[in-house]
């Protein structure tokens, strides 16, 4: 059995209110959320809202399909906002096949993602802890919007692919001659020539981590997309 999952619903909605517009509607305010999930569902907008306190129960189990109807009108796989309270339901060939579709909805976060990682190459921020962190908080935040196999690729190749690149420690391709670590850590040029070296290093790993990004999107993210 499962029950409605409060949280996810919640995420959901904040994630389309962050997004700004959804199913080709501008979505400025969490109330204009409301408004439109009560609307398609012959809903009143303040029960729409309620579904998302924690204490709240979600749709009315005595309107059949209701939930069911929210789950696709938000553009999620069916059981989407629900809590697996029980031994997991077996399904049959024809629902596996709709379980294993991508929605636009979830395509679009994928894409979200894509862009910003390419983002992250071409505003040349790859050395910047900060901008990587926040592009890891957003995969974080869209996790439940995306599909478990993405969401999980999305997390090793930022931990094992991009990761290294903005901590590397680019003392490494330097001599003593060339430059230092000083005492607050920071690496101290000491000739033009060396400063060529880093620049040369810097462009190297633009260009790497690019590539890097394109096979990863080509091999884990396109089949999504496709669906």
């Amino acid at each position: 059995m499962m029950k409605f999952d409060n949280a996810k619903y919640r995420t959901v909605l904040n994630l389309i209110k962050k997004t700004g517009e959804f199913k080709g509607k501008a979505v400025p305010s969490k109330a204009r959320l409301h408004e439109m999930i009560g609307d398609a569902l012959g809903i009143s907008h303040n029960t729409v809202k309620d579904w998302e306190r924690a204490t709240s129960n979600g749709p009315d189990p005595r309107i059949p399909g209701l939930l069911e109807q929210l789950e696709a009108y938000l553009e999620l796989p069916e059981g989407g906002l629900r809590e697996r309270t029980a031994e997991p339901i077996k399904l049959n060939e024809e629902e596996r096949k709709i379980m294993n579709t991508t929605t636009d909805f979830q395509k679009q976060q994928i894409m979200e993602c894509y862009e910003r990682l390419r983002k992250f190459v071409s505003d040349m921020d790859i050395e910047d802890e900060n901008v990587y962190y926040d592009i890891r908080n957003m995969i974080e935040v869209k996790k439940i919007a995306l599909p478990t196999a993405v969401y999980k690729a999305m997390m090793n190749f930022m931990d094992q692919v991009v990761e290294p690149y903005v901590f590397e420690d680019t003392t490494e391709i330097f001599s003593e001659e060339e430059a230092e670590r000083n005492e607050k850590g920071i690496v101290e040029i000491k000739s033009e020539q060396a400063f060529q070296k880093l620049m040369v290093r810097f462009m190297e790993k633009l260009s790497e981590l690019d590539e890097k990004i394109e096979t990863f999107a080509e091999s884990e993210l396109k089949p999504y997309l496709e669906r």
